[in-house]
């Protein structure tokens, strides 16, 4: 299957988009980061070796932007290289300080309503990344 996907995307661009999820009790947030890969054309002896030497198996596309294929297969990323790789970190950086903002933001409006209890509530913003790839 990895070898019939690699396949698919050769000589084609893709879509890679990661949904990530933000969340603490009181709240989640959802957003995606979306890039475009273009493959050149593969043989099919590359397409062979990348699949017998990296087992690419696991991997959303069958293959990982960062091995041996993406070093000779990958002619042009738009958006987020990291994206490709599995998270998107610069919006993850932008979208986690706002939520860590927006989330103080709450936790002080608790406090000045004389809530102590809510002081026991802590941060937990679990990161949850889904890769979805779409040929």
């Amino acid at each position: 299957e990895a070898a019939a996907m690699l396949r698919k995307l050769s000589g084609k661009t893709h879509e890679v988009i990661t949904g990530v999820c933000l969340f603490t009790q009181q709240k989640m947030h959802t957003f995606a980061g979306t890039s475009h890969v273009t493959f050149r054309a593969l043989s099919e002896e590359e397409i062979i070796h990348y699949v017998k030497l990296y087992t690419p198996m696991d991997k959303a596309g069958s293959y990982g932007v960062q091995e041996w294929i993406g070093y000779i297969g990958i002619e042009h990323i738009s958006g987020s290289y990291y994206n490709v790789m599995g998270l998107p970190t610069a919006l993850l950086y932008n979208e986690l300080f706002a939520f860590v903002r927006s989330y103080a933001g709450y936790l002080l409006s608790m406090i000045c309503q004389q809530q102590p209890h809510i002081l026991s509530y802590y941060l937990t913003a679990c990161v949850m990344p889904v890769r979805l790839l779409c040929v």
